[in-house]
């Protein structure tokens, strides 16, 4: 496995770990502080995407 293909694997492994605790954050119930932690969480996941879409990932494998 390359550096490259490592690199790609860690963020995907981290964006589906983050989405994972978004959607159990929003089984919890609502409030404030929630809300705010899953944006925070939401942001993470878009900032890895973006990581992923520049490394040459595939944009339908991005959207998974």
């Amino acid at each position: 496995m390359t550096v490259k293909e490592k690199e790609i694997m860690e963020l995907e492994i981290s964006r589906n770990t983050l989405q994972f605790e978004v959607q159990r954050l929003k089984s919890l119930k609502e409030s404030r502080e929630t809300d705010l932690a899953i944006d925070r969480l939401q942001e993470a996941v878009f900032w890895l995407k973006s990581s992923l879409e520049r490394s040459g990932v595939p944009q339908k494998w991005v959207n998974m």
